[in-house]
């Protein structure tokens, strides 16, 4: 839905007046308004109403969600994939990880090098309790925006779904390149926002995201910072990855950000589009959890997997959760105890299980792995959702 308002906005990459246009969010509790700049194409969210910095984990599929905050854990092998191509972290003297979050990332470092000396940068102080009294890291529970990091401290830098949480994505890749010694690497991981799927009902420009990056944005002003990427993730990759060394020496062809219309163009082709999309998928919701439920006509059904979708199916597509013998989960259980008053179990809890119960996978960038990892168990019965939405 496009709606308009009279104020003046401003791109934070290049300052450009933001249109008057913007897309409101499923359900935000913060009066989220999505503006897309017509001069870079850079996407990102402006609240309207006061809102708690921290709110209490979520997984709905609306705008309202909060992170649960174990993204890192599930993304370290694929981020270590890469960088033990590029980078000797058993040579790293300085380290800065920046969200460091339950300290995925710092502690394999310590694993491999016990010398290194790591600043951790992450707001809930009930997350680095694992890590607290290691020696080699100094904590700072506070936003970045809040916390001096020194120029050209450190060797490294991880910054891995960090950098669409800032008030100002742009001032922290100023902030962040600054702090990194000439001739260092940081590490940037971030939601791409053009990689979302067709049959994609749940909401992605959620609350707690004030930034909504796609590579050639992205890309535009990383390079007008004069910096080299020397790795990078497709285009199209669900995930964007970018390791960049800062030259020894600044490079004369930096320029800023580059302004490009037709990036501009495609990004709002993708808001066009995504607004469309999303009301039309969630209208399916109702006819898809009516097939679903006919799994169930003379057994329960077991869901694998907990989080946005599941609770797209049974709350807006309205899948009667009294049909629902287990839910599982890999790693939701270890942090949440129920969604939408379902008790969350661990996937050995279906050991006790009848192997020919139907198990519903609600899960899209996973579902391989989980019907695989089913049919080990024995449960051959195995329905991904997706497959009900064609």
């Amino acid at each position: 839905m496009t709606m308009k308002s009279n104020t003046i906005r401003r791109c934070d990459f290049c300052q450009a007046e933001l249109p008057e246009e913007y897309y409101t969010p499923k359900n935000s509790r913060r009066g989220v308004h999505v503006y897309t700049c017509n001069d870079c194409g850079l996407i990102q969210s402006i609240s309207t109403a006061a809102y708690t910095s921290r709110p209490a984990a979520s997984m709905s599929c609306d705008a309202d969600r909060a992170s649960i905050k174990y993204t890192k854990d599930l993304v370290l092998k694929p981020h270590l994939d890469i960088l033990n191509r590029h980078v000797n972290l058993a040579q790293i003297k300085t380290l800065l990880d920046v969200g460091s979050n339950r300290g995925a990332f710092l502690r394999h470092v310590v694993g491999v090098n016990p010398s290194v000396t790591i600043t951790a940068v992450e707001t809930d102080p009930e997350l680095v309790e694992n890590y607290r009294s290691s020696p080699q890291v100094t904590i700072h529970t506070r936003r970045l925006e809040q916390t001096d990091v020194g120029d050209e401290r450190y060797d490294f830098i991880y910054c891995a779904h960090t950098l669409e949480h800032f008030q100002s994505a742009s001032a922290m890749l100023r902030k962040l390149n600054t702090a990194l010694k000439p001739g260092g690497l940081i590490f940037y991981a971030v939601p791409n926002i053009f990689s979302l799927t067709e049959d994609s009902f749940e909401e992605s420009f959620i609350d707690t995201h004030t930034f909504h990056f796609c590579a050639d944005v992205l890309e535009s002003f990383i390079n007008g910072q004069g910096s080299e990427i020397v790795a990078k993730s497709p285009g199209d990759a669900f995930e964007l990855t970018y390791l960049i060394r800062k030259p020894s020496r600044p490079r004369p062809e930096a320029e800023g950000t580059i302004t490009h219309r037709e990036t501009a163009e495609n990004s709002r082709a993708f808001m066009r589009h995504y607004a469309e999309a999303i009301d039309f998928n969630r209208r399916r919701l109702r006819d898809v959890a009516a097939k679903l439920m006919g799994l169930a006509h003379s057994s329960k059904v077991v869901f694998w997997g907990a989080g946005r979708i599941f609770d797209g199916l049974t709350r807006v597509g309205g899948f009667d959760t009294g049909r629902i013998e287990m839910l599982v989960d890999k790693y939701l259980y270890r942090y949440m105890d129920t969604i939408d008053g379902i008790p969350i179990r661990p996937p050995e809890a279906l050991q006790s299980k009848d192997r020919s119960i139907p198990i519903i996978v609600a899960s899209r960038e996973y579902a391989s792995e989980i019907v695989a990892e089913a049919h080990q168990m024995g449960f051959l019965n195995t329905h991904p959702y997706t497959g009900f939405m064609e």
